[in-house]
């Protein structure tokens, strides 16, 4: 008698020990899966950092009434594929063009810097990505069932969860192990499933970002990545729209422990939304422009407008030159016109510059010689109206002439061309 009850204890207590293991053996492998990383048939997640565990909610502040009263100071422009706050009227901010050269065309963005010339504040666009679920990457979420679990969200829920969810389990505190199984066990098994998709994509989406921490913007569904540095002194976060499937991003730098700066940024968030390019929209903004006072359009003002209006029309050659030539007449513009100089030369081997000295300093060499040569043969001519002999003595024509020099100029001017550029 005494045997059988033994048996029997022995036999529940291992019925009641294989059930609980099979209970807990889907928590078991979640908490191995985001905590250290795990490799098999089903799914392939490298153990993550404590940022792709955490989200948040980034609370931006409403304008104050101060920055209201100051909202003359701001115009929201339609930038690109954005609709964001420029300063131009603001007398602290010296707003500077930003460009990079892009695969598409450039990539556009900008600087504010304060009396000191000390940046505050920055933005710069960066190419956009489709965003696709890709539940057929993994095994797992390629089942029946976790698939369905996933389709099942609507993707504005899944994008917000991709910023905002906490995927790590509750933590055993003071209560016992009975209580804490109890908390566990309230957390379904399609949670779990679905918190390894979100953590499987954050991997994949974020993986080439130093990620610090991850947040998201309700007000206009931002997601935010903030960026570690060893800059200590800046802020890097990049702001990631969805729209139709696409993600639209864009990188901002703050200065930090600076209250104008945090207050430019806190705008920024509060007001940046997605607006899809236009060329048409390059008109509408030059039309704006040409409203305006001729002291204002070839000063920093004028310069946003046509700035806003070329991000509209990044690949029109004859936008840029016209851009740079108008805003050449303003007295202070240099260190606006420096950047687009630059692109100008990069992209096209000239800075569109009508000013000789800044023209000198960003053409190209191939370029100077050919300057060089004409200015040689114009002043030639209104020396002495004379022809230089070629190789059988005198030109039979001008343009003999010309032909000449330029095969002179390419072999005489190359050294001193180059030692020019160091110059200046």
């Amino acid at each position: 008698m005494k045997l059988k009850i033994l048996i029997f204890i022995l036999l529940t207590g291992l019925i009641i020990g294989v059930g609980f293991t099979l209970i807990t053996m889907p928590y078991h492998f979640y908490d191995t899966a985001i905590n250290r990383g795990i490799e098999s048939g089903y799914l392939n997640l490298k153990k993550q950092s404590v940022s792709l565990l955490n989200g948040s909610i980034i609370k931006v502040k409403g304008l104050s009434e101060e920055e209201n009263i100051k909202q003359t100071l701001w115009k929201n422009f339609h930038f690109y594929n954005y609709t964001i706050p420029l300063p131009i009227h603001h007398p602290q901010i010296e707003s500077i063009p930003q460009i990079q050269s892009g695969l598409k065309g450039p990539l556009l963005g900008m600087k504010f810097y304060d009396l000191n010339k000390s940046k505050l504040f920055s933005f710069q666009d960066r190419l956009n990505f489709a965003f696709k679920l890709e539940v057929d990457k993994e095994k797992l979420f390629y089942l029946p069932m976790v698939k369905k679990i996933i389709v099942s969200k609507d993707i504005q829920k899944i994008w917000k969860d991709l910023f905002t969810l906490e995927v790590r389990l509750p933590r055993k505190n003071k209560q016992g192990w009975i209580e804490y199984g109890q908390q566990l066990f309230k957390i379904p098994y399609e949670t779990l499933l679905y918190n390894l998709f979100i953590l499987h994509t954050r991997e994949r989406l974020f993986k080439k970002f130093n990620v610090g921490s991850i947040g998201y913007v309700p007000e206009n569904r931002l997601g935010v990545i903030n960026l570690k540095s060893s800059e200590k002194s800046l802020i890097k976060e990049i702001v990631f729209i969805l729209e139709n499937g696409v993600i639209y991003g864009m990188t901002i730098e703050t200065k930090r422990w600076d209250v104008l700066a945090e207050s430019i940024r806190n705008r920024f968030l509060y007001i940046i939304k997605f607006k899809l390019t236009n060329k048409l929209e390059s008109i509408n903004i030059y039309n704006h422009y040409k409203m305006l006072s001729y002291n204002k359009r070839t000063g920093q003002q004028g310069m946003i407008y046509l700035y806003s209006g070329w991000s509209h029309a990044g690949n029109q050659k004859e936008f840029l030159r016209e851009m740079i030539q108008f805003l050449e007449r303003g007295i202070t513009n240099l260190d606006q016109l420096k950047p687009l100089y630059k692109y100008a030369f990069e992209r096209y081997g000239t800075s569109f510059s009508l000013k000789e000295k800044r023209l000198r300093n960003f053409e190209s060499i191939q370029n100077k010689i050919e300057r060089k040569v004409s200015e040689e043969i114009t002043k030639d001519i209104k020396n002495d109206g004379k022809e230089a002999p070629d190789e059988e003595g005198q030109f039979t024509n001008e343009k003999a002439k010309i032909k000449y020099y330029l095969e002179q100029g390419k072999k005489e001017s190359v050294d001193l061309e180059e030692s020019e550029i160091l110059e200046n």
